[in-house]
């Protein structure tokens, strides 16, 4: 019963709203399903047809969906976090325009093929420090305004709302 209880667990815990949450139970859950035990526990609970024991294909399908999904999102959130935090630091020897590039790359490649919602949300504010930074430099001022752009264009898929955009009209 504790196994299961935990399976449960670890199946909503990949809708959490924490990118660390989620990645911490897509790895335990990623854990669970490659051992004997779940299977075998899924096949038994199957055929017995237990109440609450009984967990829902549904939901094991959706998980290992999820999961199947996150190593794109990882390598995504972890070169987003990188280059953000380039574009913060000092001691790069990259210039500006190239550290906006490529955020404005991993924002544009993430978009298309993994979902980058809550990611993007939380680097927002290290995004918005970023541009305040190098506002003054003309060649950046191009790159953020195709990163703007890019924001806009997509509201849907950003998860961005009225409410974070500003109503229009």
């Amino acid at each position: 019963m504790a196994l299961e209880t935990s399976l449960r667990e670890l199946s909503d815990g990949l809708r959490s709203s924490r990118v660390t949450d989620r990645k911490k139970n897509a790895e335990n859950l990623k854990e669970f399903l490659t051992r004997n035990a779940v299977p075998s526990l899924l096949t038994e609970n199957t055929m017995k047809k237990k109440g609450k024991a009984f967990i829902k294909v549904d939901k094991i399908t959706e998980a290992c969906l999820q999961i199947l999904r996150d190593g794109r999102l990882r390598k995504a959130i972890e070169l987003l976090d990188v280059c953000l935090s380039a574009c913060l630091s000092t001691s790069s020897k990259l210039d500006n325009f190239t550290k906006l590039r490529l955020v404005l790359l991993i924002m544009r490649n993430a978009k298309n093929y993994c979902q980058f919602v809550s990611p993007l949300r939380e680097s927002l504010t290290k995004f918005k420090k970023c541009v305040i930074k190098v506002a003054h430099d003309k060649k950046a001022q191009e790159v953020i305004i195709e990163i703007m752009i890019l924001l806009l264009e997509t509201p849907i898929n950003f998860g961005l709302t009225q409410q974070t955009c500003g109503a229009v009209g």
